[in-house]
Parts: C-alpha cells; sequence; structure tokens
C-alpha cells in the first residue's frame, strides 16, 4: 500500500491535497503521514474509537472520531480516499462507500483493499455457519461483518464508483523483490468516481499493470 501511494499517488499531490484513511492500523497511520509517501498533502484519519496511537497525529494532519456511515465533510473534498481492509468490520458497509463516493473528488483515487474468501460475499455469521473450524481470532483479524467474494468490485461499483485492479510488482526481477520484501504479485483494488481520476492516477512503469478498466 505504501509503495503504491509513493509511487503513483504522491507524484500528483500537492499542498492543497487531501487524502482520508478511514479505520487505519496504527502502522498505517504512522506511515501515510510521512512526506516521502504521500508528499505535502494533508491526511485526516477517522475512526470510532480514539486509540493510543491516534494522539501521534500530529499537524497538519489530524485524527477525527467519526463514523464512516455519517462523514462529516463536504461533497467532493477529499483527492485520495484510503479503506484498507475496513469494510468488512463496518455493518452498514454500502452505506460507507456511498458516503466515501459522495466526498470524493471528481477526479479523485479511492484505495478500497480487502480480503476475499469464496465466491459470493457472506455476512459473518453466514460464513460461520459454514465454517465451524474458524474461531473468534479469525474475525477479529479479517472482519467482524462480512466476508467479501468475487462480487467485491460489483458491491463497490454499486455505490456508483468504476473499479480497476492494478496489478503491482509483475514484471519485477526475483532480485528486486527479495530486496524490497515484496510479493510476487499483489492486486489492489482502486476505484474512481469518474474518467478523470483515471487520468490522473493513470499507472506507468513496468511494475505496474492495470487488469480491469471500466
Amino acid at each position: 500500500m505504501h509503495w503504491y501511494l509513493r509511487e503513483v499517488v504522491r507524484p500528483h499531490m500537492s499542498a492543497d491535497s487531501e487524502i482520508l484513511e478511514v479505520g487505519g492500523s496504527r502502522v498505517s497511520t504512522q506511515r501515510v503521514m510521512a512526506q516521502a509517501v504521500i508528499g505535502p498533502s494533508r491526511c485526516t484519519f477517522i475512526d470510532t474509537r480514539s486509540l493510543r496511537f491516534h494522539a501521534g497525529v500530529e499537524l497538519p494532519h489530524r485524527f477525527m472520531n467519526m463514523d464512516a456511515n455519517k462523514l462529516q465533510f463536504a461533497d467532493d473534498y477529499f483527492d485520495v480516499i484510503l479503506c484498507n481492509n475496513t469494510l468488512p468490520y463496518i455493518r452498514d458497509d454500502r452505506g460507507a462507500l456511498a458516503e466515501m463516493f459522495r466526498c470524493l473528488k471528481s477526479d479523485g483515487l479511492a484505495v478500497l483493499e480487502s480480503n476475499h474468501a469464496g465466491e459470493t460475499t457472506q455476512t459473518v455469521a453466514e460464513y460461520r455457519r459454514r465454517h465451524p473450524e474458524l474461531g473468534d481470532e479469525y474475525f477479529a483479524e479479517n472482519g467482524d461483518q462480512w466476508v467479501y467474494g468475487m462480487d467485491y468490485v460489483s458491491r463497490i461499483e454499486a455505490a456508483g464508483f468504476k473499479a480497476r485492479i492494478d496489478v503491482l510488482f509483475a514484471d519485477c526481477s526475483n532480485h528486486f523483490k527479495r530486496e524490497h520484501g515484496l510479493k510476487s504479485r499483489h492486486a489492489l483494488t482502486v476505484a474512481f468516481k469518474s474518467p478523470d481520476g483515471r487520468t490522473r492516477f493513470a499507472l506507468h512503469g513496468p511494475s505496474l499493470k492495470s487488469s480491469r478498466v471500466d
């Protein structure tokens, strides 16, 4: 994620650019603030909890205690919205997606990464019945509301987005991958409000490919 922000997002950001991270982890919150990752833009972190590490968010960045289903921002406010494995913990995930769509600029980018299991999205209660071998620890780590399937992109697009699957590191040498601790292939789900976003955040370079453009 942070490699992607540094290589794809940062070149298109300025001091006036705004980034929103929804429910970021401690490590993500600390790393996203680095200027080497997001350049001079400002990042707003939201969560319904005020955790200890949120106190480390310093100006020009900010933390706000806020529900993802009730974003207290104007329409078309953010250049980039990051939601990395957070939607599986949100009961009204469709409502949260609709709010993120509303707050994203017309030429903005939403990074909506989530794990997938099986063909069809299920509630955690449904998935537990089919997989009784999985305990509370599994769902605490992977999401306590939803287990997404291969229909995840359709779920995103139902909110108005157009999705793109960006494949990272596909053509990098094995030496490069070992040196940087990279996976052999990593697919990142990103989404746009309009074609202007796809143009602004177009992919360049041998380590980046798009496997889907709508």
